[in-house]
């Protein structure tokens, strides 16, 4: 069964591109990464600045940690006013792959180009990148081609979605640990006659 394609709209190609260079030569670990990026990604966290992926490597997990630098002040003053006439667009989550193309007009760049990246991995390979980390790379291009404000968002020091009210999207400091792992079901109560509304456990 074939994979998933990667880089399917323009952000997540942005971030693809920095994986895949076109100049130099070939890097043959890159078919191992993408194939760990399609089963093996168990876990992949994404936030302002910050991505960690778990990846399952045969009979060990490695947690890779990086670092994503956010746009300087002026590059986020910029970023601002473009997003700003865009609002009706974020506003239903989307952003329209034409942007990028003003973004990078603009002097912005979506992704980090790859000797930018701080990344730490728990594996003792030598090599930087590793390849745990390209594989969670092209989970992040998964990531950002299923939801492409994701690519800002890792960009920007305040999520783009919160301006909008990006539905699907939810910081997680709006969560509350004590009640987020339940779940509100009706049941019948016979001494109301009707149904009544209690939490369990998820």
């Amino acid at each position: 069964m074939p994979g998933r394609r990667f880089g399917v709209t323009a952000w997540g190609h942005a971030w693809l591109r920095t994986i895949e260079r076109t100049t130099g030569q070939p890097d043959l670990r890159l078919p191992r990464a993408r194939a760990l990026s399609q089963r093996h990604v168990t876990r992949l966290a994404l936030g302002a600045q910050s991505i960690i992926g778990t990846i399952a490597d045969g009979s060990t997990e490695q947690v890779v940690s990086i670092r994503v630098g956010a746009w300087a002040d002026a590059e986020q003053a910029t970023a601002e006013a473009l997003l700003a006439r865009q609002s009706d667009h974020l506003g239903a989550g989307e952003v329209p792959d034409q942007l990028v193309d003003e973004f990078t007009a603009a002097g912005l760049c979506v992704a980090v180009p790859l000797d930018d990246i701080e990344a730490v991995c728990t594996c003792r390979s030598r090599t930087t990148p590793c390849t745990h980390t390209l594989a969670t790379l092209y989970g992040v291009v998964l990531r950002i081609d299923e939801r492409p404000l994701t690519a800002l968002d890792l960009r920007m020091r305040q999520s783009p979605a919160r301006r909008g009210q990006d539905c699907d999207w939810l910081a997680l400091a709006d969560l509350d640990p004590s009640t987020f792992f339940t779940r509100s079901v009706q049941r019948f109560n016979p001494n109301t006659a009707g149904p009544q509304e209690v939490s369990t456990p998820s």
